[in-house]
């Protein structure tokens, strides 16, 4: 069946952008920083999508909230982000980059952009503009179901 087919693609597709893409560069670039690929993952969020309610980033991170709170802890600690009470509810946290944790953020993904353009060399510039190009696709595509979800509920 095609939709089975798909659905194990998406699972294949999943896994393997995680491996290929985020923990083979962290492992191979982080790890001995003392840092996890939840930390790595969290500044690169927070860079992308500025200042967020600490149960927003457990879930972009794929955490529950009680295990991204050591995640959190150990970034403010080492200095990359801020905490601060939600004005709006002041039971909710917000974290924030620091300046110090920008300057990481930027530095670790010019490391991240060398990897990628590492990774891809072994394809024609053709190739690497039609991955490109299916990326968008199957991006845009997601975020379109994702938005209906979110209209349902």
């Amino acid at each position: 069946m095609e939709l089975d087919r798909a659905m194990e693609g998406i699972f294949k597709l999943r896994s393997a952008v995680d491996q290929v893409y985020f923990k083979g560069f962290f492992n191979t670039n982080y790890r001995n920083k003392g840092m996890s690929a939840a930390h790595f993952v969290t500044l690169v969020i927070l860079m992308f999508d500025g200042p967020s309610r600490m149960n927003c980033l457990a879930e972009k991170v794929d955490l529950e909230k009680g295990s991204f709170t050591p995640v959190a802890k150990r970034l403010f600690e080492m200095g990359y982000i801020s905490k601060s009470k939600d004005p709006l509810d002041k039971r909710a946290t917000i974290l924030t980059l620091t300046e110090q944790g920008n300057t990481f953020a930027k530095d670790m993904m010019d490391d991240h952009r060398s990897y990628i353009r590492n990774l891809i060399s072994i394809f024609s510039a053709e190739e690497i503009g039609e991955y490109f190009q299916a990326v968008d696709k199957a991006l845009n595509m997601t975020l379109k179901i994702d938005d209906f979800l979110k209209d349902k509920k």
